[in-house]
């Protein structure tokens, strides 16, 4: 019975050489870096993004180090189970694209401590190149967001309905979510969509145009999660 065991889990307690956990340190660092530079580039969460893209490497490099650890020892792997049991994140992952790029640096880690260099580095970068096309091929089609501020200290009062018509000029959406009037102000809140970032410009030519007195302030909407 002995000799069974023996013959069948060397595999599972072979400690990696110090040439081939060298090699798995430096590929890690590479690939944890590339990982960092896409999510810097491509990344597009708004909450946390400075403090995830440095863990980037780090989430690697540690998943790295636990599996070379365990897997030469069964004693080890299973203690790991029962650590890994009772933890608990108190920190929640508010987007789903941080969870993706927290599960790529983990499965980094997880491939090369396994030993499987060459299918690790080939699914990175074939992850890595999707990711990156599909970025750039929606960005491209999404429309941006903005909150679009006006105040008017005109003594003539404006319709709601005459700024409307201006926005429909270069935007390819108009909202009107608040109007209020006050003391011979008026304040227009709208949200306006558009896929040229030039038509801010030919928004506030048009409106100084039209009205005087008017305090015009964009202000960028992203999707902020939680919210």
């Amino acid at each position: 019975m002995e000799e069974l065991l023996s013959s069948n889990t060397p595999s599972l307690l072979t400690a990696p050489s110090v040439s081939q956990l060298f090699i798995q340190i430096l590929l890690a660092t590479v690939l944890g870096i590339v990982v960092q530079v896409h999510f810097q580039k491509f990344g597009s969460t708004h909450s946390n993004r400075e403090g995830l893209r440095f863990v980037l490497p780090a989430i690697t490099l540690t998943t790295l180090l636990v599996i070379s650890v365990v897997k030469s020892s069964l004693a080890l792997s299973l203690g790991l189970v029962g650590a890994l049991s009772i933890v608990r994140f108190r920190t929640p992952i508010k987007e789903p694209e941080e969870l993706s790029y927290l599960f790529l640096s983990i499965g980094i880690g997880l491939g090369l401590g396994a030993g499987q260099l060459f299918i690790t580095t080939v699914m990175t970068c074939v992850i890595l190149l999707l990711v990156a096309f599909l970025k750039v091929y929606y960005r491209s089609r999404i429309m941006d967001s903005m909150h679009l501020s006006i105040v008017s200290a005109n003594t003539k009062r404006i319709h709601p309905d005459d700024i409307t018509e201006v926005l429909h000029l270069a935007c390819d959406r108009v909202d009107l979510q608040r109007y209020g009037s006050q003391d011979g102000y008026q304040e227009f809140l709208y949200v306006i969509e558009f896929t040229d970032s030039s038509g801010l410009s030919k928004i506030s030519d048009e409106l100084e145009e039209k009205f005087d007195n008017l305090k015009i302030t964009f202000v960028d909407s992203p999707r902020i999660p939680g919210l």
